[in-house]
């Protein structure tokens, strides 16, 4: 991590944006009825550095949550979050948590929104050329049919530097991308539990653009550090609910969809990049 951040340092300097390192972390979490935690699990924390084990084992204990629902017993929730890291100077490196999310993990099938056709985005030219890596962050309302009724691109983190404007270009070709794909996208719809009549459903894929060579630095590993070139956070005009602002996009793993109201949310969230 050092390395790669002490590599950066030159072209932070020269006014261009300036680069973090992150990293996704899965676990775990058993909650109880009061939204104390009682119980953490990492996923594979000996692939985990011991300074990212010890800040989410000093952090998490004192976190509080509330339920969309009262909870009668104890449960048990998948978690991920992002870490990134910050160079404070040529000795130092600061790491910190910036965003999270959580959903039930035992909830049946029929309660929530499930992938029926999942059209993958194909790689666009110009960001193949420029060897540019990201993620785009694709927010979706999803109709009672199981199609796509709205799709936004709401972020787009990438995992190399350029000048301003390239990257401007680079978020956009990968966005247009990823909505092409979206276009196509089918789901199915709950039809048991709590939102089963609800008019429609909010859901959240990240959509990840990988050039080969640049595997190290994209997060394909899980417990390394990659680039993290964070992307502006879009408004998007259907998309105006509070609980939807108040989650953080990009702690969706790779691959996962994650229907926003499903899970628990945190009192006190960690505070914003």
């Amino acid at each position: 991590m050092a390395c790669m951040l002490a590599s950066m340092a030159a072209v932070a300097e020269e006014g261009r944006p300036f680069v973090e390192a992150s990293m996704l972390v899965e676990g775990k979490l058993t909650l109880n009825p009061d939204g104390s935690i009682s119980h953490l699990t990492l996923k594979q924390p000996e692939k985990l550095p011991a300074p990212v084990v010890d800040l989410i084992n000093r952090n998490l204990p004192q976190w509080k949550f509330t339920f969309t629902r009262p909870l009668a017993t104890a449960v048990e929730e998948s978690m991920s979050l992002r870490v990134v890291a910050t160079d404070v100077d040529a000795k130092r490196t600061t790491l910190r948590i910036v965003s999270t999310q959580f959903e039930e993990a035992s909830q049946p099938e029929n309660e929530s929104v499930q992938w029926k056709f999942r059209m993958p985005p194909v790689f666009p030219t110009r960001s193949a050329e420029g060897r540019m890596s990201g993620t785009v962050y694709v927010l979706v309302r999803v109709g009672r049919d199981g199609k796509v009724m709205d799709a936004a691109a709401e972020q787009v983190n990438l995992y190399r530097t350029a000048e301003p404007y390239m990257l401007r270009i680079y978020r956009n070709d990968l966005a247009k991308a990823a909505l092409n794909a979206a276009k196509h996208w089918t789901f199915t719809v709950p039809t048991a539990g709590a939102s089963a009549q609800a008019p429609y459903w909010y859901v959240r894929v990240p959509c990840q653009f990988t050039v080969p060579s640049e595997n190290a630095y994209t997060g394909n590993t899980y417990g390394t550090w990659e680039i993290y070139l964070r992307g502006p956070r879009e408004t998007i005009p259907w998309a105006q609910d509070q609980q939807l602002l108040a989650e953080s996009p990009d702690a969706i793993p790779d691959g996962a969809l994650h229907q926003v109201g499903r899970g628990p949310e945190l009192t006190m969230p960690p505070p914003p990049n």
